[in-house]
């Protein structure tokens, strides 16, 4: 299982602004990498302290916008957020009025 230190090694390799969460009340360990509005949060087990989840969302004209990956093993980069969020916005759009 990789450690904290080495989940921050790889979001920062893969192009990621990358910093320990104050943000995230109900997980203080958590690490929170940043690019432009698109964030990434990796959450522990507070018991075991491995890592569960990694989320990531962009802040948008239309709310939030959040995708779940499984596991850690294969953290994505920026761009794969971009790409994959970017997508999912536009799939969300209402058509437009051809009025």
């Amino acid at each position: 299982m990789p450690s904290k230190r080495e989940i921050r090694r790889a979001l920062e390799y893969a192009g990621w602004e990358v910093r320990w969460s104050a943000s995230t009340g109900d997980d203080p360990e958590a690490i929170v990498g940043g690019y432009g509005p698109y964030r990434l949060v990796v959450r522990f087990d507070p018991d075991r302290g491995e890592p569960t989840s990694v989320l990531t969302h962009r802040a948008g004209s239309q709310g939030v916008f959040a995708e779940r990956w499984k596991g850690v093993e294969l953290l994505p980069a920026p761009e794969e957020v971009i790409r994959r969020l970017s997508r999912r916005d536009i799939s969300r759009r209402p058509p437009e009025d051809s009025a």
